[in-house]
C-alpha cells in the first residue's frame, strides 16, 4: 500500500526549514504573508521566497502606486519537483534567485526614476506658482496625478487674465493658457514667444 505524502503544517515547516538551510545560513522559513497556509524563506534582506506545490515564486517588494510603474516586472517564479528539500534548494540557486535579482534591480531603478521625475515636477509648479503670485501666494497646485503624470498650476486674477499651466516629464514639458487677455496683452505675450522662438533658432 502506497503511503500518503505528510501534508501537515509541521512537515511544510520542516521541508521548508531543510530547504532555508540548504541554502546558506542567512535563510529561514516562516509562514507566508502572501499566500496563506504556505512557507516562505526569508533572507533579512528583503528576498521573500514562497515554496508552492511544484514551483517557488520569488516576491517582489511592494511599491506605492504600482500602476505609475511602467514596465514593471513581475515577480519571478520556477517550476520544481520537490524531490528533497536539496533538489529545491539547487534549483532555486540555481535558476531563480538570478532572476529575482535582476527583477528587483529594475524595479528599483523605475522607482528612483519615477520619484525623479515626480521631485522635477514639484519643483517646477513651486517655481512657476511663486513667480505668478510671489506675494499673495494664490497661485494653485492641484494634487499630483500620477496616472497620467501631470502637475497642474493655476492662478485667477481679477478680473483678468486666468493662467494655467500643466507640468509634464519631470519638469521639461510646460503646457501654459492664459485666457482673459485684453488685445494689447495678447499682443505683448505674442512678442515674447516671437523672442524666445528666434533665440532658439539662433542657437540651433
Amino acid at each position: 500500500m502506497t503511503s500518503q505524502p505528510d501534508t501537515s503544517p509541521t512537515a511544510g515547516l520542516q521541508f521548508a526549514s531543510a530547504v532555508a538551510s540548504d541554502l546558506g545560513p542567512q535563510w529561514s522559513p516562516e509562514p507566508s504573508t502572501t499566500h496563506p497556509g504556505r512557507y516562505q524563506l526569508t533572507d533579512g534582506g528583503g528576498s521573500h521566497l514562497v515554496l508552492l506545490p511544484g514551483a517557488v515564486r520569488a516576491i517582489l517588494p511592494e511599491v506605492h502606486d504600482t500602476y505609475s510603474l511602467k514596465g514593471r516586472p513581475s515577480s519571478p517564479e520556477i517550476g520544481v519537483t520537490p524531490h528533497s528539500p536539496a533538489h529545491v534548494a539547487q534549483h532555486v540557486a540555481r535558476r531563480l534567485l538570478p532572476k529575482y535579482e535582476t527583477a528587483r534591480a529594475r524595479l528599483a531603478e523605475l522607482v528612483a526614476a519615477r520619484d525623479s521625475e515626480r521631485r522635477g515636477r514639484a519643483e517646477s509648479a513651486r517655481r512657476l506658482a511663486y513667480t505668478l503670485s510671489p506675494v499673495a501666494g494664490r497661485a494653485t497646485i492641484s494634487p499630483d496625478t500620477p496616472m497620467r503624470g501631470q502637475t497642474s498650476v493655476s492662478l485667477a486674477l481679477a478680473p483678468s487674465p486666468w493662467v494655467a499651466a500643466v507640468i509634464d516629464a519631470g519638469g521639461a514639458s510646460v503646457t501654459l493658457s492664459i485666457s482673459g487677455l485684453s488685445t494689447d496683452e495678447a499682443v505683448r505675450v505674442a512678442e515674447l514667444v516671437r523672442s524666445m522662438s528666434s533665440r532658439v533658432e539662433e542657437l540651433t
